[in-house]
């Protein structure tokens, strides 16, 4: 929840976590936990005002994220322009990433 172009509004991000998980010294533990962005929506709290968001700042983000980061980046947060959505070459790197991880071979997720 914060403002968005002056207008108090609620943001929601629906997506998945791939988690990778680790067994050492006998614990299993989290290693890295990947959100992946799906889909996003904008409401205002007030369901009587409407927002107006700006063409040029949306089309700056994927479609998994854009509400997201347009009231982050309005908040003063940088925005890692290149998140994992439901589709594209990043969703497919960690897809192989978690498949080589399957396989027993090394984590190459985050990508350098």
């Amino acid at each position: 929840r914060g403002p968005v172009e002056g207008v108090l509004c609620d943001v929601v991000c629906i997506g998945v976590n791939f988690d990778f998980m680790e067994k050492r010294d006998g614990r299993w533990g989290l290693v890295l936990r990947q959100p992946v962005y799906e889909r996003d929506f904008i409401d205002p709290v007030d369901p009587g005002e409407t927002v107006e968001l700006k063409p040029e700042i949306m089309a700056r983000r994927p479609d998994g994220y854009q509400r997201l980061a347009y009231l982050q980046e309005g908040l003063g947060y940088t925005i890692k322009p290149d998140m994992p959505t439901e589709v594209g070459a990043e969703r497919e790197a960690l897809v192989a990433a978690r498949d080589a991880w399957l396989r027993g071979e090394p984590l190459a997720w985050p990508q350098g």
